[in-house]
């Protein structure tokens, strides 16, 4: 993608990194069950996007239609997922509705090989400034815990240590703990079982928080780097879709 916010070094670098963000975000979603398993499913999915929209050149892998197509299709999916369950019981489910607003903002910057919205655009940059500050300090990750997303470990940073956490009044009970979540022993041999769930809370830190940072980089640089297409929907130099 040619924009003069990001040099073709930077974006390989960048490309490497969402690189091992899906890679990660790939594992969790194995060795996890249940809901646990589309949320860490979900977020594969917004890496790859993420590769795409980093990748270095002026033809992208995946033109904007498509892009438009399954990003806004899976935010309607995410959405109504958190939906349902939420009116039916109490409370919101907000690592899911975070979700499917990652999943549309995705879809937005497809969008914007086209048209761009100023507005729209640095609500969205806000959103995710604040996301990558909460993954990074750690209150997400709480609730990540408690809600069977992440699993819990000594030095997780998580406010309940052990095999099996309660939740606490802003769990997502709607949402089902995941089944690794309440057995870890069932997947994780200890004696290395309370350090992968340690890690495994501390990469789920990090990398959505770099996702969200990465995020809010390329809503700017798409709008301000680059410059609209005049015809069609696809970038300079990839064809719209």
């Amino acid at each position: 993608m040619s924009n003069s916010w990001l040099p073709t070094w930077f974006e390989v670098l960048l490309t490497a990194v969402f690189c091992v963000v899906l890679a990660v975000h790939g594992a969790h979603a194995v060795l996890m069950a249940g809901r646990s398993r589309w949320w860490h499913g979900a977020h594969v999915l917004m890496a790859l996007g993420m590769v795409d929209m980093y990748w270095p050149g002026e033809q992208l892998p995946v033109g904007a239609g498509v892009g438009k197509a399954i990003f806004g299709v899976a935010a309607v999916v995410v959405l109504l997922a958190a939906a349902v369950p939420a009116v039916r019981g109490p409370g919101v489910p907000w690592l899911w509705l975070g979700t499917a607003i990652g999943l549309g903002a995705m879809a937005y910057t497809f969008v914007m090989t086209s048209t761009r919205y100023l507005a729209l655009t640095w609500v969205l940059v806000a959103w995710f400034a604040v996301e990558a500050v909460a993954w990074s300090a750690g209150p997400l990750v709480g609730i990540a815990l408690r809600s069977g997303l992440v699993l819990d470990g000594p030095g997780a940073g998580g406010p309940h240590p052990g095999p099996d956490p309660r939740p606490g009044p802003d769990v997502e009970p709607r949402l089902g703990r995941s089944r690794v979540a309440a057995r870890p022993s069932a997947l994780l041999a200890p004696p290395l079982a309370d350090r992968q769930r340690a890690v495994h809370a501390r990469s789920v830190r990090i990398t959505l928080a770099v996702m969200a940072a990465g995020m809010a980089l390329m809503l700017l640089a798409m709008q301000y780097g680059m410059t609209v297409a005049p015809t069609g929907g696809g970038m300079p130099g990839m064809p719209g879709m």
